[in-house]
């Protein structure tokens, strides 16, 4: 599994890098982002369970902003922590994924 990432791409989330305080600077954005992914999530639980009063349409739309923001901090920490090693592991986690559901479909079909 693999993010694909052009080569001006990398040079910008190089250069964001280089420019807003390096590695250190890179892992408080992205917990600061992953932070606002979950806050939106959270929300959105709230408003299915009527303790929000917010369409759902806003509420999409601010979960799709959270996940761009997520895949530009992700691919910027794959840069930073080495994207080969991250693409296996995320290989190896979607292959073990793949398995488990096929087990849940077998247990499924024999109950």
């Amino acid at each position: 599994m693999n993010l694909e990432i052009t080569e001006a791409e990398i040079k910008i989330l190089d250069d964001a890098r280089a420019a807003f305080g390096g590695e250190d600077a890179g892992c408080r954005i992205i917990i600061e982002e992953c932070s606002e992914a979950i806050k939106v999530l959270i929300k959105r639980e709230r408003i299915k369970a009527g303790e929000l009063d917010e369409t759902a349409l806003n509420n999409r739309m601010a979960i799709q902003e959270e996940l761009a923001d997520l895949m530009v901090v992700l691919a910027q920490g794959m840069r930073m922590f080495g994207a080969g090693v991250i693409e296996e592991h995320a290989q190896r986690k979607v292959d073990r994924l793949a398995q488990r559901v096929a087990e849940a479909k077998e247990r499924k079909d024999n109950s």
